[in-house]
């Protein structure tokens, strides 16, 4: 009995991360593929940086620094919200601001 409670938890376990890991649609894409506007920010900002992972969501694109960083824009590209490594220093900016 202790054997199939614990088998039916597993699988409530299992079925509830399998759930939760769908609602984030945030899919692997390369650097080649976020909108040049991102591209060119990127290269002006953070030219020096090593790119971890680039993402691409419904509605936006992230890209992780080694360093910690973390950039996001919106679809078009244009608009630019960074976190820097450390919590304390983390400032929002648009592209088009930083020109």
């Amino acid at each position: 009995m202790k054997k199939i409670k614990f088998l039916l938890l597993m699988a409530m376990v299992m079925t509830m991360s399998l759930t939760m890991s769908a609602d984030d649609d945030d899919r692997v894409i390369t650097y080649d593929q976020l909108p040049q506007a991102a591209q060119t920010f990127l290269k002006a900002n953070f030219a020096t940086k090593v790119p971890l992972l680039v993402t691409a969501d419904w509605d936006d694109f992230t890209i992780r620094y080694e360093s910690g960083e973390k950039i996001e824009f919106d679809r078009s590209g244009n608009s630019a919200r960074t976190t820097l490594a450390s919590p304390l220093l983390s400032w929002s900016a648009t592209a088009a601001s930083l020109r």
